[in-house]
């Protein structure tokens, strides 16, 4: 699937049309598209949810529910247009319609955005409309749309890794478009387990001058979103120079992702994992990472909560009660019902060593990916990147702690015997000590996040597993 062609979802069931509309496009785009059929309710709804990336739908209004089927309604090409609105709500969609159905689709009309969808200095409409009366204006449609998305090449990208999504090429492009880059240095930032991923973007002009350093995030719509509003709502409670700013948020133009750009202050050059890794983590560096976080964690406020309570934080009652059943995880249910005193704050909530970006020459860090910021307990973000060394698939040293050596996780001078950043784990154990209430609730904290490791398929079961034996030992003996 090339990036340089036209990518059309031509919804429609009549023969004669879908010939005139793909050689419309073929004949504006000098064949540097990708069009793709569905003639029913059915089989659009199928494309829409299998993830396939448009950049633009046209809809036929009146069309059946199923291929073959003689039975044609305009309710079921609402469906349609309900749907691409959840399913593909970055691509703007044109209603092929009679005059008899206009009044039908007038609540999607009021509800389309007028956008700037691909940079080209314009808006446009994101539900459009044209009567089939009209069909030989399809041409003055399509073509603008059509250049917008090929200008977008004019963007030369540089990858340090294989491939990109199509749909995270479009929003890259758009955004260097848009600050007036014409080339655009790309890394990628190992990132959780969510689908979502992010970049290390560096924007130049045509002159050579670099524009942006930045970070851009591209995911699920929903997941950009909130990622966003937590920035807006939450991040603004930190420390401002040690936050990134955000640059861009970018919702159409690419299918079901859109993205979210954060501009870096100055050049950081390490996630944190691969500066322990060349062992460029300073003290000062250390202290950096806290001190970030320390509007939040230090106006934590204490309480006393179930056990239950803080692992719903990590992990849904569903899922863990899945992996309670499937590992015979006996005395979880008993485990749940205690309650912990805890400290209650708000948290970054998924701070693993990908997350913390490092300027080594400034000593200073800095925090991407804001999606599950949410008030918890404080520890839960030192924890988080202490565990993140055990289990998370760009780990510098995947191969420590062996099983015997996780067994003294609560005897550090045990535990950090051959341990190849002891420093960074030790800092982590007295940061969690710092704004920790005590034993009982990093025993809670503990169970919940090795918990939640169960749940993903690559993970260590074994390192897991015996993690949670430690956090009831632990509580046991407080």
């Amino acid at each position: 699937m090339s990036s340089r062609d036209f990518h059309v979802l031509c919804i429609e069931d009549e023969e004669e049309i879908r010939d005139f509309l793909f050689g419309e496009i073929e004949r504006i785009s000098n064949n540097r598209c990708c069009i793709t059929f569905a003639r029913s309710r059915d089989e659009a709804l199928s494309l829409l949810k299998s993830g396939q990336f448009f950049d633009y739908v046209t809809l036929d209004l009146t069309i059946p529910v199923t291929n073959g089927s003689f039975e044609k309604s305009p309710a079921n090409g609402l469906a349609v247009l309900g749907e691409s609105k959840n399913l593909c709500p970055g691509a703007p969609t044109l209603i092929l319609t009679g005059t008899g159905t206009l009044r039908m689709i007038s609540q999607f009309l009021e509800t389309s955005n007028n956008v700037d969808i691909w940079s080209e200095g314009n808006t446009r409409p994101t539900v459009s409309f044209l009567e089939k009366a009209d069909i030989n204006d399809f041409s003055e449609k399509i073509a603008p749309c059509i250049s917008a998305v090929s200008s977008l090449s004019d963007i030369e990208l540089n990858l340090s890794f294989d491939e990109i999504p199509i749909s995270h090429d479009r929003l890259i492009r758009i955004f260097a478009k848009k600050n007036g880059a014409g080339f655009v240095e790309i890394d990628i930032i190992g990132g959780g387990y969510s689908d979502a991923k992010v970049y290390s973007l560096s924007l130049t002009n045509e002159h050579g001058i670099e524009l942006h350093r930045c970070i851009a995030k591209c995911g699920k719509r929903l997941d950009i979103d909130i990622d966003s509003n937590n920035f807006n709502r939450l991040i603004s409670r930190l420390k401002p120079e040690a936050t990134p700013r955000q640059l861009d948020h970018l919702r159409f133009g690419a299918g079901q992702d859109s993205a979210v750009f954060y501009g870096l202050a100055t050049e950081h050059n390490h996630s944190f994992f691969s500066a322990c890794k060349e062992k460029l983590v300073s003290h000062q560096v250390l202290r950096s990472l806290e001190d970030i976080l320390s509007n939040w964690h230090d106006r934590g406020k204490t309480q006393r909560i179930p056990v239950r309570e803080i692992r719903q934080k990590l992990i849904s009652d569903e899922a863990a009660q899945r992996i309670i059943n499937d590992y015979n995880i006996s005395r979880a249910k008993d485990f749940e019902k205690e309650v912990v005193q805890c400290r209650i704050s708000c948290t970054h909530g998924d701070l693993h060593g990908e997350n913390v970006l490092v300027d080594t020459d400034n000593e200073v860090t800095t925090l991407i990916d804001y999606g599950d910021v949410k008030e918890q307990c404080a520890i839960v973000d030192p924890l988080t990147l202490e565990c993140s060394f055990l289990f998370h698939t760009s780990s510098p040293y995947p191969e420590w702690p062996s099983n015997e050596a996780l067994r003294h996780w609560t005897d550090l001078n045990s535990y950090l015997q051959e341990c190849p950043y002891s420093d960074e784990i030790g800092f982590c154990r007295e940061w969690i000590r710092r704004i920790g209430v005590g034993n009982r609730e990093l025993a809670a904290c503990l169970y919940s996040y090795a918990l939640r490791q169960l749940k993903y398929d690559d993970t260590d079961e074994s390192r897991a597993l015996n993690l949670i034996d430690v956090a009831f030992d632990l509580y046991e003996r407080s």
